[in-house]
């Protein structure tokens, strides 16, 4: 009889602790009676309540959450609390309230979103108010037929998407997602819509498809944010489809008024955006906004656009559309089935790259750039580019429309087939200053004629003679060659003074060579229109004061428009900006104290750097 007791309080104890059930905490007391469904629960609750779900799967769609809750799952050994929508709209749908104050969000933790499929926006969440997702949270398998397969985010609605911080913290995942039966078809993970957007920590898109944007679709209105910040975490965009642009993100905003200008958009730190497929343009990025990638650990690999720009495509929307700067970016293994750049097509606004990497980029067009074709503005600084074919043939690595600038950077090894093309039209512009050489010299003290190999260092310098600042190229690699011999390794890494030691094989028979250069055809070109500036350096008469400087710094000598450059030591451009005999003065209040270079560069080609103190 004991044994009979204790059997039926065990199961009864068991179907206690697996029944399925929603509970209502308000100020941490449970309230009576709970309920078996969220639907259930919710026209109950009241702003600062948390909800509590069991680890169950719960069959409901539509359920609207028009309170400030916090909605918690379970995670109960391999179970975990789903909501499954069964495909009859939204999973849950956040109308549009007030403006919410600081304190007004809502927050969804420890929750499988999955099963949802709206004939509108929003498969899985339908939101217009401040959501936050935190913890473990997973957006699978929901289908919109308008936008935002996953997440549809809608003005005046705020999206923050926390994960975790380092390796060992919760991601947050949106995956297997799909929106676009019918047109514009945005965002298969996530479509943002003049809403604020927020990412950070670790949190995973993939395998989601659209129109356009097949992980992300954010359109930006002048007065919203989006902000991806990996902080300690890792923000992995990879695996997604566009049916039309971006295969990873699309970015798109208004244009700017006259006078206007900044970013609308920050990436920042470790963000990887791979293997996403676009059927058009932009297999990684489409960009219409300003969009600012803040590295190091950002990389753009491995995306596939049918036409062009596997990595990035950038198109003008009427003043300020396109504008991206990248720093610290590694942009590598991108491919362009028929377009023109394997790496960058159309950026028909304002395009600066400083201190990365656009390597191993390929088009298969034969007449296509592996590396850019450039239609507005571009701007290379301390970047190393080499984007050979896969048949080891090589292809031109920029085809200019308008007007490009490279300043400091290093082309490719060894080239054949040349690296430019200029075509000349309107505003047409192509210039070339300090490129990366090499300066072998043979160890003293070596007995050449009695051995057959010895090792030789090369110090990296800039064209004009300048050894390259120290860390300016942390990853830069090379191929040496030389009229006889050979050196070993033929690829090597510089050191962080920016020096190179290989070893130099002697032939059989001729001379040894004690003197090399690498990229001695960086500049070779398949147009004869394409003129080369040549670096000069003056001697003008150009003053800065006061120096140290606090706040403004003054340039006396000016003659004519001159492009202004400010770097740190290690060689990152930090300030551009065109400055003029009327207008001589720079702000440099944001800058940390230090010693930084200021480069001036005029219309003739002529530049001038000199050395000053923030303090």
């Amino acid at each position: 009889m004991k044994l009979i007791i204790n059997i039926l309080i065990a199961s009864f104890f068991t179907l206690v602790v697996q029944a399925q059930t929603v509970t209502i905490y308000r100020g941490g007391i449970p309230l009576s009676p709970g309920y078996s469904t969220l639907k259930g629960a919710l026209p109950n609750t009241i702003n600062g309540d948390e909800v509590r779900m069991s680890a169950h799967t719960f069959y409901e769609s539509n359920d609207t959450i028009s309170k400030y809750i916090f909605i918690k799952g379970t995670i109960s050994g391999t179970d975990t609390t789903t909501i499954n929508g069964m495909g009859a709209g939204s999973v849950l749908v956040l109308p549009n309230e007030i403006i919410p104050s600081v304190t007004d969000t809502v927050k969804l933790q420890d929750l499988i979103i999955t099963g949802g499929k709206s004939l509108g926006v929003g498969g899985g969440i339908e939101n217009q108010m401040r959501l936050l997702l935190l913890g473990n949270i997973i957006i699978r398998g929901n289908e919109s037929r308008s936008n935002g397969g996953g997440i549809s985010n809608d003005a005046p609605g705020e999206l923050f998407i926390v994960g975790g911080e380092d390796a060992l913290q919760p991601s947050i995942k949106i995956y297997n997602n799909i929106t676009g039966e019918t047109t514009p078809g945005l965002g298969g993970g996530i479509n943002s819509d003049v809403g604020n957007l927020f990412i950070s920590g670790n949190v995973m898109i993939n395998n989601n498809i659209a129109l356009r944007g097949g992980g992300i679709c954010i359109n930006r209105s002048k007065n919203t944010t989006m902000v991806m910040d990996s902080k300690g975490g890792k923000i992995d965009i990879s695996n997604n489809l566009a049916k039309f642009t971006g295969g990873g993100i699309a970015f798109t905003a208004p244009p700017m008024a006259p006078g206007e200008s900044g970013f609308g958009i920050l990436l920042k730190g470790n963000i990887i955006i791979s293997n996403n497929t676009s059927e058009d343009v932009g297999g990684g990025v489409v960009n219409d906004d300003s969009v600012l990638f803040e590295g190091p650990g950002i990389q753009i690999i491995n995306n596939h656009a049918m036409n062009g720009g596997g990595a990035l495509c950038g198109f003008d929307k009427g003043g300020a559309g396109g504008y991206s700067t990248l720093y610290n970016v590694l942009i590598k293994g991108n491919t362009a089935k028929f377009g023109t750049a394997g790496f960058l097509i159309q950026n028909t606004h304002q395009l600066q790259i400083n201190n990365s990497e656009i390597i191993g980029n390929v088009s298969d067009d034969t007449n296509a750039a592996n590396a850019l074709e450039n239609k507005h503005f571009s701007t290379f600084t301390n970047t190393r580019i080499f984007n050979p074919r896969t048949d080891k043939t090589r292809q031109t690595e920029v085809i200019n429309k308008r007007r490009f600038y490279s300043d400091g950077c290093w082309y490719g090894e060894s080239d054949t087939t040349g690296l430019f093309k200029n075509i000349i039209g309107w505003d047409n512009l192509f210039q070339l200053y300090n490129w990366v050489t090499v300066t072998w010299s043979a160890n003293d003290g070596l007995p050449y004629d009695m051995v057959s190999t010895f090792p030789i260092t090369g110090v990296l310098k800039l064209n004009t003679g300048d050894t390259l600042p120290a860390g300016a190229f942390p990853m830069l690699q090379g191929i040496f060659s030389a009229s006889t011999g050979s050196f070993t390794p033929t690829i090597a890494n510089i050191s962080s003074d920016c020096k190179i030691t290989s070893t130099y094989t002697r032939p059989t028979t001729g001379s040894i060579i004690f003197r090399a250069m690498i990229d001695n055809d960086s500049f070779s070109i398949d147009s004869e229109k394409l003129s080369v500036v040549a670096i000069t350096n003056p001697s003008s008469h150009l003053n800065i004061y006061p120096n140290p400087v606090k706040n403004v710094l003054f340039i006396d000598g000016l003659k004519d428009e001159n492009r202004l450059s400010v770097y740190n030591l290690q060689g990152q451009l930090i300030i551009t900006r065109y400055i003029n005999a009327a207008q001589k003065s720079v702000n440099l209040e944001t800058l940390q104290n230090g010693i930084y270079l200021i480069r001036l560069s005029n219309k003739n080609g002529n530049t001038q750097q000199l050395k000053f103190q923030k303090e």
